[in-house]
Protein backbone atom coordinates (compact mmCIF):
# COMPACT_ATOMS: atom_id res chain seq x y z
CA UNK A 1 0.00 0.00 0.00
CA UNK A 2 1.47 3.51 -0.63
CA UNK A 3 1.97 5.89 2.29
CA UNK A 4 0.35 8.87 0.19
CA UNK A 5 -2.81 9.57 -0.94
CA UNK A 6 -3.96 12.45 -3.13
CA UNK A 7 -7.56 14.09 -2.43
CA UNK A 8 -9.46 17.28 -3.59
CA UNK A 9 -7.48 17.50 -6.64
CA UNK A 10 -9.67 18.77 -9.69
CA UNK A 11 -9.08 17.10 -13.01
CA UNK A 12 -9.22 20.76 -15.05
CA UNK A 13 -7.36 24.07 -14.88
CA UNK A 14 -8.39 27.09 -16.60
CA UNK A 15 -5.70 29.10 -17.84
CA UNK A 16 -5.71 33.27 -17.70
CA UNK A 17 -3.74 35.52 -20.40
CA UNK A 18 -0.69 37.53 -18.02
CA UNK A 19 1.65 40.07 -19.10
CA UNK A 20 5.64 39.05 -18.11
CA UNK A 21 8.10 41.30 -19.72
CA UNK A 22 6.11 42.54 -22.28
CA UNK A 23 4.59 39.37 -23.35
CA UNK A 24 1.46 37.72 -23.11
CA UNK A 25 1.46 33.96 -21.00
CA UNK A 26 -1.19 31.86 -19.78
CA UNK A 27 -1.07 31.25 -15.99
CA UNK A 28 -2.96 28.63 -13.46
CA UNK A 29 -2.45 27.57 -9.97
CA UNK A 30 -3.82 24.07 -9.06
CA UNK A 31 -4.00 23.32 -5.56
CA UNK A 32 -4.66 19.85 -4.35
CA UNK A 33 -4.39 17.74 -0.86
CA UNK A 34 -2.07 15.47 -0.27
CA UNK A 35 -2.32 12.60 3.12
CA UNK A 36 0.08 10.49 4.96
CA UNK A 37 -2.14 7.11 5.17
CA UNK A 38 0.11 5.58 8.09
CA UNK A 39 0.78 6.09 11.16
CA UNK A 40 4.24 6.44 11.18
CA UNK A 41 6.58 9.50 9.73
CA UNK A 42 7.73 9.87 6.01
CA UNK A 43 9.64 11.57 4.06
CA UNK A 44 9.28 12.02 0.26
CA UNK A 45 9.72 14.14 -3.15
CA UNK A 46 7.04 15.76 -4.87
CA UNK A 47 7.25 16.09 -8.64
CA UNK A 48 5.49 16.99 -11.58
CA UNK A 49 5.06 14.44 -14.94
CA UNK A 50 3.95 16.80 -18.21
CA UNK A 51 2.33 14.56 -20.64
CA UNK A 52 0.86 15.64 -24.09
CA UNK A 53 2.53 18.29 -25.03
CA UNK A 54 3.46 19.54 -21.48
CA UNK A 55 7.00 20.79 -21.00
CA UNK A 56 8.42 21.07 -17.49
CA UNK A 57 9.89 24.32 -17.39
CA UNK A 58 5.67 25.57 -17.29
CA UNK A 59 5.62 24.07 -14.23
CA UNK A 60 6.42 25.28 -10.41
CA UNK A 61 5.71 23.81 -6.42
CA UNK A 62 5.37 26.09 -3.88
CA UNK A 63 8.37 25.65 -1.62
CA UNK A 64 10.65 23.91 -4.66
CA UNK A 65 14.15 25.26 -4.90
CA UNK A 66 14.70 28.23 -7.66
CA UNK A 67 17.23 25.71 -9.58
CA UNK A 68 14.20 22.68 -10.31
CA UNK A 69 10.98 24.50 -9.31
CA UNK A 70 9.14 21.42 -10.37
CA UNK A 71 10.15 19.24 -7.66
CA UNK A 72 10.66 19.49 -3.76
CA UNK A 73 11.03 17.44 -0.66
CA UNK A 74 8.43 17.15 1.67
CA UNK A 75 8.07 15.59 5.37
CA UNK A 76 4.71 14.22 6.35
CA UNK A 77 4.05 13.45 9.99
CA UNK A 78 1.88 10.49 11.28
CA UNK A 79 -2.23 10.50 9.61
CA UNK A 80 -0.91 14.19 8.29
CA UNK A 81 -2.44 16.43 5.38
CA UNK A 82 -0.66 19.10 3.49
CA UNK A 83 -1.74 21.46 0.87
CA UNK A 84 0.37 21.52 -2.16
CA UNK A 85 0.37 24.07 -4.29
CA UNK A 86 1.64 23.68 -8.19
CA UNK A 87 1.75 27.00 -10.55
CA UNK A 88 1.51 27.05 -14.56
CA UNK A 89 3.32 29.41 -16.38
CA UNK A 90 2.80 29.08 -20.20
CA UNK A 91 5.11 31.02 -22.56
CA UNK A 92 3.68 32.54 -26.01
CA UNK A 93 5.13 30.15 -28.30
CA UNK A 94 3.67 27.39 -26.21
CA UNK A 95 1.56 24.85 -29.08
CA UNK A 96 -1.87 25.47 -28.76
CA UNK A 97 -4.49 22.76 -27.94
CA UNK A 98 -5.16 20.75 -24.77
CA UNK A 99 -2.30 19.65 -22.16
CA UNK A 100 -2.01 17.22 -19.40
CA UNK A 101 0.01 16.56 -16.18
CA UNK A 102 -0.10 14.79 -13.23
CA UNK A 103 1.63 15.27 -9.69
CA UNK A 104 3.82 12.68 -8.51
CA UNK A 105 5.08 11.94 -5.07
CA UNK A 106 7.49 8.57 -3.93
CA UNK A 107 8.38 7.53 -0.59
CA UNK A 108 12.43 8.60 0.15
CA UNK A 109 13.65 5.06 1.03
CA UNK A 110 11.33 3.04 -1.75
CA UNK A 111 10.72 5.47 -4.81
CA UNK A 112 10.23 2.35 -6.78
CA UNK A 113 7.32 0.94 -4.61
CA UNK A 114 5.60 3.63 -2.29
CA UNK A 115 4.42 6.45 -4.71
CA UNK A 116 1.00 8.12 -5.54
CA UNK A 117 -0.36 9.90 -8.67
CA UNK A 118 -2.77 12.43 -8.75
CA UNK A 119 -5.41 12.23 -11.50
CA UNK A 120 -4.92 13.71 -14.64
CA UNK A 121 -5.10 17.29 -14.85
CA UNK A 122 -6.21 19.03 -18.14
CA UNK A 123 -5.44 22.69 -19.48
CA UNK A 124 -5.89 24.48 -22.68
CA UNK A 125 -3.51 26.78 -24.18
CA UNK A 126 -5.41 29.29 -26.07
CA UNK A 127 -3.89 31.69 -28.82
CA UNK A 128 -2.55 34.84 -27.54
CA UNK A 129 -2.41 38.33 -28.96
CA UNK A 130 0.56 40.89 -28.36
CA UNK A 131 0.18 43.21 -25.82
CA UNK A 132 -1.37 46.83 -26.76
CA UNK A 133 1.84 49.12 -27.48
CA UNK A 134 1.97 52.28 -25.29
CA UNK A 135 0.32 55.64 -27.34
CA UNK A 136 4.17 57.76 -28.71
CA UNK A 137 2.49 60.91 -30.46
CA UNK A 138 1.80 64.44 -28.52
CA UNK A 139 -0.92 65.54 -30.40
CA UNK A 140 -3.02 67.41 -28.35
CA UNK A 141 -6.56 65.31 -29.35
CA UNK A 142 -7.78 66.91 -26.37
CA UNK A 143 -8.88 70.01 -28.56
CA UNK A 144 -9.88 67.74 -31.48
CA UNK A 145 -12.55 65.58 -29.06
CA UNK A 146 -13.86 69.04 -27.35
CA UNK A 147 -15.06 70.06 -31.09
CA UNK A 148 -16.11 66.88 -32.12
CA UNK A 149 -18.29 66.83 -28.92
CA UNK A 150 -19.77 70.26 -29.73
CA UNK A 151 -20.47 68.76 -33.53
CA UNK A 152 -22.15 66.00 -32.37
CA UNK A 153 -24.74 67.62 -29.51
CA UNK A 154 -25.71 70.47 -32.25
CA UNK A 155 -25.91 67.79 -34.79
CA UNK A 156 -27.11 65.04 -33.15
CA UNK A 157 -29.86 67.09 -31.43
CA UNK A 158 -31.44 67.99 -34.63
CA UNK A 159 -31.33 64.27 -35.67
CA UNK A 160 -32.89 63.12 -32.92
CA UNK A 161 -35.93 65.60 -33.10
CA UNK A 162 -36.40 64.33 -36.49
CA UNK A 163 -36.61 60.57 -36.08
CA UNK A 164 -36.74 60.15 -32.13
CA UNK A 165 -40.75 58.69 -33.89
CA UNK A 166 -38.94 55.94 -35.71
CA UNK A 167 -35.70 55.24 -33.41
CA UNK A 168 -35.68 51.12 -33.18
CA UNK A 169 -35.27 49.57 -29.68
CA UNK A 170 -31.43 48.54 -29.16
CA UNK A 171 -30.45 44.90 -29.82
CA UNK A 172 -30.39 43.19 -26.91
CA UNK A 173 -26.72 42.30 -25.17
CA UNK A 174 -25.43 39.30 -26.73
CA UNK A 175 -24.44 36.54 -23.94
CA UNK A 176 -21.74 34.73 -23.33
CA UNK A 177 -22.18 30.86 -22.69
CA UNK A 178 -20.00 29.14 -20.12
CA UNK A 179 -16.25 28.17 -20.95
CA UNK A 180 -16.58 23.90 -20.38
CA UNK A 181 -13.42 23.45 -22.64
CA UNK A 182 -10.82 20.73 -20.84
CA UNK A 183 -13.81 18.87 -18.76
CA UNK A 184 -15.17 15.84 -19.50
CA UNK A 185 -18.89 15.83 -22.27
CA UNK A 186 -21.16 14.50 -19.22
CA UNK A 187 -20.06 17.56 -16.70
CA UNK A 188 -19.59 19.85 -19.47
CA UNK A 189 -23.40 19.07 -20.84
CA UNK A 190 -24.62 19.39 -17.05
CA UNK A 191 -22.89 23.17 -16.55
CA UNK A 192 -24.46 23.99 -20.06
CA UNK A 193 -27.74 23.04 -19.31
CA UNK A 194 -27.87 24.49 -15.96
CA UNK A 195 -26.96 28.21 -17.93
CA UNK A 196 -30.00 27.46 -20.10
CA UNK A 197 -28.33 25.86 -23.21
CA UNK A 198 -28.62 23.01 -25.62
CA UNK A 199 -25.72 20.87 -26.92
CA UNK A 200 -24.60 19.06 -29.88
CA UNK A 201 -21.38 17.43 -30.29
CA UNK A 202 -18.98 16.19 -32.68
CA UNK A 203 -15.73 14.64 -32.70
CA UNK A 204 -12.39 16.40 -33.63
CA UNK A 205 -10.54 15.02 -36.98
CA UNK A 206 -7.25 14.13 -35.21
CA UNK A 207 -6.45 11.43 -32.96
CA UNK A 208 -3.42 12.85 -31.74
CA UNK A 209 -5.11 13.68 -27.93
CA UNK A 210 -5.27 10.57 -25.49
CA UNK A 211 -8.14 11.99 -23.43
CA UNK A 212 -11.20 10.90 -25.22
CA UNK A 213 -14.65 12.85 -24.99
CA UNK A 214 -12.79 15.37 -23.16
CA UNK A 215 -14.04 18.62 -24.33
CA UNK A 216 -11.24 20.65 -26.61
CA UNK A 217 -13.36 23.45 -28.34
CA UNK A 218 -16.56 25.34 -28.20
CA UNK A 219 -19.35 27.61 -30.76
CA UNK A 220 -22.48 29.17 -29.75
CA UNK A 221 -25.03 28.82 -32.37
CA UNK A 222 -26.50 32.15 -33.88
CA UNK A 223 -29.97 31.67 -32.12
CA UNK A 224 -27.71 31.78 -28.53
CA UNK A 225 -29.74 28.66 -27.42
CA UNK A 226 -27.39 25.82 -28.59
CA UNK A 227 -23.71 25.19 -28.03
CA UNK A 228 -21.28 22.33 -30.05
CA UNK A 229 -18.59 20.77 -27.94
CA UNK A 230 -15.65 19.56 -29.91
CA UNK A 231 -14.39 16.02 -28.53
CA UNK A 232 -11.33 14.67 -28.19
CA UNK A 233 -11.56 10.94 -30.34
CA UNK A 234 -9.26 9.63 -27.89
CA UNK A 235 -8.14 5.97 -29.30
CA UNK A 236 -12.32 5.12 -29.54
CA UNK A 237 -11.89 2.07 -26.80
CA UNK A 238 -10.83 1.61 -23.76
CA UNK A 239 -7.35 0.17 -23.29
CA UNK A 240 -7.62 -3.76 -22.46
CA UNK A 241 -6.48 -4.33 -19.22
CA UNK A 242 -7.00 -7.51 -18.15
CA UNK A 243 -4.77 -9.50 -16.41
CA UNK A 244 -3.37 -6.52 -14.64
CA UNK A 245 -2.69 -5.74 -11.23
CA UNK A 246 -5.40 -2.83 -10.36
CA UNK A 247 -3.09 0.10 -9.54
CA UNK A 248 -1.51 -0.35 -13.11
CA UNK A 249 -4.71 -1.00 -15.13
CA UNK A 250 -6.32 2.02 -13.45
CA UNK A 251 -3.44 4.40 -13.97
CA UNK A 252 -3.61 3.08 -17.67
CA UNK A 253 -7.17 3.76 -17.72
CA UNK A 254 -6.74 7.39 -15.74
CA UNK A 255 -4.25 8.40 -18.61
CA UNK A 256 -7.01 7.05 -21.19
CA UNK A 257 -9.33 9.84 -20.13
CA UNK A 258 -11.74 7.28 -18.33
CA UNK A 259 -13.30 6.93 -15.26
CA UNK A 260 -12.77 3.81 -13.11
CA UNK A 261 -14.73 1.85 -10.82
CA UNK A 262 -14.21 -1.88 -9.48
CA UNK A 263 -15.80 -4.30 -8.11
CA UNK A 264 -14.84 -7.81 -7.06
CA UNK A 265 -16.08 -10.58 -9.09
CA UNK A 266 -15.53 -14.45 -8.73
CA UNK A 267 -12.44 -16.36 -7.82
CA UNK A 268 -10.42 -17.97 -10.87
CA UNK A 269 -7.35 -18.80 -9.72
CA UNK A 270 -5.37 -15.57 -9.89
CA UNK A 271 -4.05 -13.58 -7.46
CA UNK A 272 -5.93 -10.85 -5.40
CA UNK A 273 -6.42 -7.48 -6.89
CA UNK A 274 -5.98 -8.98 -10.56
CA UNK A 275 -8.56 -7.76 -13.61
CA UNK A 276 -10.11 -10.68 -14.74
CA UNK A 277 -13.03 -8.46 -16.98
CA UNK A 278 -13.52 -5.11 -17.71
CA UNK A 279 -16.62 -3.89 -19.55
CA UNK A 280 -17.25 0.28 -20.76
CA UNK A 281 -19.84 1.58 -18.50
CA UNK A 282 -20.67 4.27 -21.22
CA UNK A 283 -17.96 6.82 -23.17
CA UNK A 284 -16.48 7.97 -20.16
CA UNK A 285 -16.63 5.40 -17.68
CA UNK A 286 -14.89 1.70 -17.47
CA UNK A 287 -15.46 -1.03 -15.02
CA UNK A 288 -13.20 -3.70 -13.38
CA UNK A 289 -13.74 -6.88 -12.34
CA UNK A 290 -11.42 -8.23 -9.79
CA UNK A 291 -10.50 -11.65 -8.40
CA UNK A 292 -10.96 -11.74 -4.90
CA UNK A 293 -7.80 -14.20 -4.72
CA UNK A 294 -7.50 -17.16 -2.72
CA UNK A 295 -9.11 -17.10 0.77
CA UNK A 296 -6.96 -15.37 2.90
CA UNK A 297 -4.94 -17.72 5.04
CA UNK A 298 -3.62 -17.38 8.92
CA UNK A 299 -0.27 -15.56 9.54
CA UNK A 300 -0.88 -15.19 13.57
CA UNK A 301 2.70 -16.20 15.20
CA UNK A 302 5.07 -15.59 11.96
CA UNK A 303 7.24 -13.28 11.81
CA UNK A 304 6.68 -10.02 9.49
CA UNK A 305 9.08 -10.95 6.73
CA UNK A 306 7.36 -14.96 6.41
CA UNK A 307 3.66 -13.35 6.64
CA UNK A 308 4.35 -10.63 3.68
CA UNK A 309 6.35 -13.04 1.62
CA UNK A 310 3.23 -15.35 2.01
CA UNK A 311 0.39 -12.95 1.90
CA UNK A 312 1.81 -11.06 -1.40
CA UNK A 313 2.04 -14.72 -2.69
CA UNK A 314 -1.48 -14.46 -2.91
CA UNK A 315 -1.54 -10.99 -3.93
CA UNK A 316 -2.48 -9.19 -1.16
CA UNK A 317 -1.32 -5.59 -0.42
CA UNK A 318 0.22 -5.74 3.11
CA UNK A 319 0.07 -2.91 5.55
CA UNK A 320 1.29 -3.25 9.64
CA UNK A 321 2.12 -1.47 12.42
CA UNK A 322 3.43 -2.24 16.12
CA UNK A 323 0.96 -2.73 18.77
CA UNK A 324 1.73 -1.36 22.62
CA UNK A 325 3.37 -3.36 25.16
CA UNK A 326 -0.21 -3.75 27.38
CA UNK A 327 -1.07 -5.50 24.06
CA UNK A 328 1.39 -7.87 23.69
CA UNK A 329 2.20 -10.16 26.40
CA UNK A 330 4.49 -12.48 24.07
CA UNK A 331 7.46 -10.04 23.92
CA UNK A 332 8.06 -11.71 20.69
CA UNK A 333 9.62 -8.94 18.35
CA UNK A 334 7.95 -8.24 14.95
CA UNK A 335 5.65 -11.53 15.25
CA UNK A 336 1.88 -11.18 13.64
CA UNK A 337 -0.39 -10.89 17.03
CA UNK A 338 -3.77 -10.16 14.27
CA UNK A 339 -4.61 -9.96 10.84
CA UNK A 340 -7.82 -7.57 9.51
CA UNK A 341 -9.10 -7.68 6.24
CA UNK A 342 -10.40 -4.67 4.76
CA UNK A 343 -14.15 -4.21 3.71
CA UNK A 344 -12.55 -4.41 -0.49
CA UNK A 345 -10.03 -7.99 0.10
CA UNK A 346 -7.43 -5.71 -0.99
CA UNK A 347 -5.18 -5.44 1.58
CA UNK A 348 -4.26 -6.87 5.20
CA UNK A 349 -3.16 -5.19 8.24
CA UNK A 350 -1.42 -6.86 10.56
CA UNK A 351 -0.43 -5.76 14.22
CA UNK A 352 3.20 -6.71 15.54
CA UNK A 353 4.54 -7.24 18.42
CA UNK A 354 7.02 -4.62 19.23
CA UNK A 355 9.23 -6.82 21.75
CA UNK A 356 10.90 -6.32 24.55
CA UNK A 357 11.75 -2.47 25.92
CA UNK A 358 15.39 -3.95 24.94
CA UNK A 359 16.84 -6.69 22.71
CA UNK A 360 20.59 -7.15 23.26
CA UNK A 361 22.65 -8.13 20.69
CA UNK A 362 20.08 -7.03 18.23
CA UNK A 363 20.50 -4.08 15.12
CA UNK A 364 18.04 -2.71 13.10
CA UNK A 365 19.89 -1.49 10.32
CA UNK A 366 19.04 1.77 7.97
CA UNK A 367 16.10 4.41 8.26
CA UNK A 368 18.02 6.92 10.81
CA UNK A 369 16.65 10.34 10.74
CA UNK A 370 19.25 11.20 13.62
CA UNK A 371 22.22 10.19 15.35
CA UNK A 372 23.00 11.33 18.94
CA UNK A 373 27.13 10.92 20.18
CA UNK A 374 28.10 10.14 23.84
CA UNK A 375 25.04 8.40 25.21
CA UNK A 376 26.01 6.85 27.97
CA UNK A 377 23.68 3.75 27.68
CA UNK A 378 20.88 1.73 26.07
CA UNK A 379 18.65 3.49 28.59
CA UNK A 380 18.99 7.01 27.74
CA UNK A 381 19.27 6.03 24.11
CA UNK A 382 15.46 4.85 24.76
CA UNK A 383 15.18 7.70 26.21
CA UNK A 384 16.47 10.04 23.54
CA UNK A 385 14.22 8.46 21.51
CA UNK A 386 10.70 8.91 23.55
CA UNK A 387 11.53 12.58 24.03
CA UNK A 388 11.21 12.69 20.29
CA UNK A 389 7.41 11.64 20.14
CA UNK A 390 6.60 10.93 16.76
CA UNK A 391 9.44 10.94 14.97
CA UNK A 392 10.91 8.11 16.59
CA UNK A 393 9.65 4.96 15.72
CA UNK A 394 12.35 2.28 17.08
CA UNK A 395 16.49 3.20 18.48
CA UNK A 396 19.59 0.86 18.23
CA UNK A 397 22.50 1.41 20.37
CA UNK A 398 25.64 0.75 19.89
CA UNK A 399 29.40 2.25 21.03
CA UNK A 400 28.08 5.05 22.71
CA UNK A 401 25.97 6.39 19.76
CA UNK A 402 22.09 6.06 19.80
CA UNK A 403 20.88 5.65 16.35
CA UNK A 404 17.47 6.91 16.24
CA UNK A 405 14.79 5.24 13.51
CA UNK A 406 11.97 7.31 11.81
CA UNK A 407 10.69 3.37 11.04
CA UNK A 408 11.31 0.09 11.88
CA UNK A 409 13.62 -1.54 9.49
CA UNK A 410 14.04 -5.30 9.37
CA UNK A 411 16.28 -7.05 12.43
CA UNK A 412 19.77 -8.55 12.39
CA UNK A 413 22.44 -9.86 14.84
CA UNK A 414 24.91 -7.43 16.14
CA UNK A 415 27.04 -8.48 19.37
CA UNK A 416 27.07 -5.29 21.04
CA UNK A 417 24.02 -3.74 19.99
CA UNK A 418 20.64 -3.18 21.80
CA UNK A 419 17.61 -2.33 20.15
CA UNK A 420 13.93 -1.25 20.85
CA UNK A 421 10.85 0.12 19.51
CA UNK A 422 9.08 2.71 21.13
CA UNK A 423 5.86 1.46 21.85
Amino acid sequence: MSSFEFADCPTSLPLAPATRAGKVIQTGTLLLTLRNRTNRAVAGRLSVRPDAGSRPAWFGIDGAPPTRPDERDINLDPNATVSVKVSVMVPPDAPVGSHIFVVRVAAENDPDNDFAESPSVAFVVTPTAAPAASPRQKFPWWAVAVAAALVTVLGGGAIWWTLRKSRSPEPPAVRAAPDVRSLMVDAATRKLQQAGYGTTVRFWDSKAKPLRNRVIDQSTAADEKQVELVLDPGTGIPPDVRNQELASARATLLKAGYEVKDRLGDRTGKAANIVTDERAIDATQVELVLDPGPPIRSVLGKTLPEAKAALRADGYIVDYFYATRAESPQRQFSVVLRQTLDPGAKQVTLTLDPGPPYMVNKDLIGRDYNQVHNIADAQGCRQRCEQDGGDCAAYTYLNRICYLKSSVPDIHDNPGATTGVRR
